[in-house]
């Protein structure tokens, strides 16, 4: 029998090893391991490839802990090459995980700068966010985010830069450092956004527990919000930003609560129509897109706030009001500017 010493990519790649021996070193994972028919099944993770192991638990003493080893054994392909399994024959321990000395200096950054946190400020306006998001391959995060920021009456009213990086793999905590670094050399960013799909637990956790990240994002001076992995993760990155959702939806709509808290309502509109309702969106994008952009508009924008707030207290008083404003003054108004505009 033949023995390959090889990188977990190379016999994922290499159906042919299956009934020969390799030799492969990565993280032993336990997070998801089980037993079935006493044998303890496991992941192996090279920093960059995944593959499932097997051990007869009768006859090795499996870690609790994550660590790094070097394990030998029978590359097997079951269901028509459709899975691999590395059926472990003996294996050593080379070290600990790397990601649990990574994650313990992300939190004594996150100490050390807990001061220098606390002191980020929401600016007064927020009109140009970045967001930092995954390459095309996993793109739906990024539209998942700009959905969910679409809906949101005050989505409209910002501009939305978008930088998309590597969010997996080894160098991709770099990838995002190097962006939000970028940001020191930008003063007409108000806040920046990163944003990820789920994925695989310990590829999640490599970037976003990586120090060189947290450090980035520890260090400079905007607001950051953060929207990556599942609902039921946790990462240090989520303490280092200044607001964290547990998905890149949730966090489109936390901007857009954010934005709305910053900017001053359309507060007729919103009386009479409701603060989700189309009308609202298009008054957003009027005073936004032509309105704000104009001396004269910006007069007709300062009156609008001097008497709305008033009288939208009264509309939203008394129901009867609601029909009245809406068919005598929302709705054709938002006809002609429709079709005018």
């Amino acid at each position: 029998m033949k023995k390959y010493v090889s990188t977990i990519s190379e016999v994922l790649e290499s159906i042919e090893l299956s009934n020969n021996e390799v030799v492969l070193q990565g993280e032993l994972r336990t997070h998801n391991a089980f037993y079935h028919h006493d044998i303890f099944y496991a992941e192996l993770f090279d920093g960059r490839t995944t593959i499932r192991i097997a051990f007869d638990s009768k006859e090795v003493e499996i870690p609790d802990e994550d660590c790094f080893i070097e394990a030998e054994g029978e590359v097997l392909i079951y269901a028509n090459g459709a899975s691999l399994t590395l059926w472990v024959a003996q294996w050593d321990i080379i070290g600990d995980s790397q990601f649990q000395d990574d994650i313990a200096y992300s939190y004594q950054i996150l100490e050390k700068s807990r001061k220098k946190r606390s002191k980020r400020s929401l600016p007064k306006k927020i009109r140009k966010v970045l967001v930092i998001g995954p390459k095309a391959d996993s793109a739906h995060a990024i539209q998942d985010f700009l959905n969910a920021l679409e809906r949101h009456p005050a989505g409209t009213s910002v501009e939305i830069a978008m930088r998309r990086v590597r969010m997996r793999g080894p160098d991709a905590a770099f990838d995002i450092a190097e962006e939000i670094n970028r940001l020191k050399r930008r003063k007409d960013m108000n806040l920046y956004c990163i944003v990820s799909g789920g994925g695989d637990k310990y590829e999640l956790e490599q970037v976003f527990s990586d120090p060189v990240l947290i450090e980035a994002v520890c260090l400079n001076k905007l607001p950051c919000l953060v929207g990556v992995g599942h609902s039921k993760d946790d990462f240090p990155l989520n303490e280092a930003a200044s607001w964290y959702a547990d998905t890149p939806s949730a966090a489109g709509a936390m901007l857009g609560e954010l934005i709305q808290k910053r900017s001053k309502r359309c507060y007729i509109v919103t009386a009479t129509c409701g603060a989700s309702s189309p009308e609202v969106r298009f008054f957003y994008h009027i005073r936004d897109k032509y309105l704000a952009k104009t001396f004269f508009g910006r007069l007709v924008i300062r009156g609008y706030y001097l008497v709305s707030p008033s009288l939208a207290r009264v509309i939203d008083r008394y129901p009867p009001l609601k029909k009245l404003s809406y068919f005598l003054l929302v709705h054709p108004l938002y006809k002609v500017l429709r079709k005018v505009l």
